[in-house]
């Protein structure tokens, strides 16, 4: 023992142990064998410290304290009382250790640390320089911690876990096995992380958060509160993550994405880069989405869908089955999308529209408020639709062609390129039209019909069933025909006429007003008129 120490009552040193100078020891303290204490320490009372110890200089030690065997404690370090200690742990200069601590064996600790009351560490922990933990905290075994971090109240962690630099934890977190986090995120208080997640640099968390196992955040992210994250997913950088969300298994998500409030998100999803979502949607499992989408609120999407890039939907959409969305696509509000649908590029839709299953829509179309679309058509491109028009099934219809409102439209009519069809129009079945039609308003077609190019149809007809029109005819207004005519090429209708039915017109007839034609019987020429 060297010069200048200090020791109380009922003390007990084992053999083989060095004490150096200025040391001051208070009363019923056990120390076993072989270990060595530099200068100017000082110990309370009712500490008890096992073999093979070693303690530099300067250090301050309080009372109940427990310490194990070949321990290595450097200079200037303070430890309060009733703290256990077991063996083989290494700690450096400057440490600041509070009360009723308990620290297991082979842990290593760096200068400059801080730790509160009541903590729990297991073994073969390592950590770095200027950490600070507070109070009621539990680590597992075999964690590294880096330097600068900042640690709450009540926080669990289990095993293998590695931390970088300046991370900060709030309180009451619980966090498994096996994760990796890098330098300066900030997490906030009750959120609960599984077992094998690796994050990087700057990300921030909120409160209540819950996520599971296996996850991959990248950097600069931001996540708020009460999320619910599963397993298996991948984050990248600079994502901006709101409240109350649900993400499933094995989703991949980009850079630079803003997401709202209130969504679900099912499994095995894909999201690119630079796209905002809004707040209450749901999506369900395998669907692709591109670059910079901008989704409103309030949508929901089943599942295999595949969107683009730079899309715009609205809000309180609905979004079936494998559907395939291309680029730079904006939809409304309140639409009602099936299943096994195909979208190309450049097309507006507006609200409150409804879309059956297995449509194919090509580029550029407008389409208005408030139309229905059944199932298996095929709509070109360039194409324009009003308003509260109804189309059927199994329907094609070509470019360029401009439709108006209130339309009906059956089943399995084929329309070709740059027509323009007006309001209130009501069409059947199996009807053929071809290129640069035009028709007025109110009008009525049956079913069967064959219309060629070039014609224009006035307001307020009426065309029955199985009538084949040629080219470049003119009809004007409130005419009514019958069943399986043929009309030739350039022919001209006035106003209020009416036709039966099994008429042959051929070209460049001229028909007035108000002219009633019962039957024209026709073989080479005509041979038999009967006007009434």
């Amino acid at each position: 023992m060297g010069d200048n120490n200090t020791v109380g009552d009922n003390n007990t040193v084992g053999d083989n142990s060095t004490v150096g100078d200025n040391n001051t020891v208070g009363d019923n303290n056990t120390v076993g064998d072989n270990n060595n204490t530099g200068d100017n320490n000082t110990v309370g009372d009712n500490n008890t410290v096992g073999d093979n110890n070693t303690v530099g200089d300067n250090n301050n030690t309080g009372d109940n304290n427990t310490v194990g065997d070949n321990n290595t404690v450097g200079d200037n370090n303070t430890v309060g009382d009733n703290n256990t200690v077991g063996d083989n742990n290494t700690v450096g200069d400057n440490n600041n250790t509070g009360d009723n601590n308990t620290v297991g064996d082979n842990n290593t600790v760096g200068d400059n640390n801080t730790v509160g009351n009541n903590n729990n560490t297991g073994d073969n922990n390592t950590v770095g320089d200027n950490n600070t933990v507070d109070d009621n905290n539990t680590v597992g075994d075999n964690n590294t911690v880096v330097d600068n971090n900042t640690v709450g109240d009540n926080n669990t962690v289990g095993d293998n876990n590695t931390v970088g630099d300046n991370n900060t934890v709030g309180d009451n977190n619980n966090i498994g096995d096996n994760n990796t986090v890098g330098d300066n995120n900030t997490v906030g208080d009750n959120n609960n992380i599984g077992d094998n997640n690796t994050v990087g640099d700057n990300n921030t968390v909120g409160d209540n958060n819950n996520i599971g196992d296996n996850n991959t955040v990248g950097d600069n992210n931001t996540v708020g509160d009460n999320n619910n994250i599963c397993d298996n997913n991948t984050v990248g950088d600079n994502n901006n993550i709101g409240d109350n969300n649900t993400v499933g298994d094995n989703n991949t998500v980009g850079d630079n994405n803003t997401v709202g409030d209130n969504n679900t998100v099912g499994d095995n999803n894909t999201v690119g880069d630079n796209n905002t979502v809004g707040d209450n949607n749901t999506v369900g499992d395998n669907n692709t989405v591109g670059d910079n989408n901008n989704i409103g609120d309030n949508n929901t999407v089943g599942d295999n869908n595949i969107v683009g890039d730079n899309n715009t939907v609205g809000d309180n959409n609905t979004v079936g089955d494998n559907n395939t969305v291309g680029d730079n696509n904006t939809v409304g509000d309140n639409n009602n999308i099936g299943d096994n649908n195909t979208v190309g590029d450049n097309n507006t839709v507006g609200d409150n529209n409804t879309v059956g299953d297995n449509n194919t829509v090509g580029d550029n179309n407008t389409v208005g408020d408030n139309n229905t679309v059944g199932d298996n058509n095929n709509i070109g491109d360039n194409n324009t639709v009003g308003d509260n028009n109804n189309i059927g099934d199994n329907n094609t219809v070509g470019d360029n062609n401009n439709i108006g409102d209130n339309n009906t439209v059956g089943d399995n009519n084929t329309v070709g390129d740059n027509n323009t069809v007006g309001d209130n129009n009501t069409v059947g079945d199996n009807n053929t039209v071809g290129d640069n039609n035009n028709i007025g308003d109110n009008n009525t077609v049956g079913d069967n019909n064959n219309i060629g190019d070039n014609n224009t149809v006035g307001d307020n007809n009426n065309i029955g069933d199985n009538n084949t029109v040629g080219d470049n005819n003119t009809v004007g207004d409130n005419n009514i025909v019958g069943d399986n005519n043929t009309v030739g090429d350039n022919n001209t209708v006035g106003d209020n006429n009416t036709v039966g039915d099994n008429n042959t017109v051929g070209d460049n007839n001229t028909v007035g007003d108000n002219n009633t034609v019962g039957e024209i019987l026709r073989s080479s020429i005509i041979v038999y008129t009967r006007w009434e």
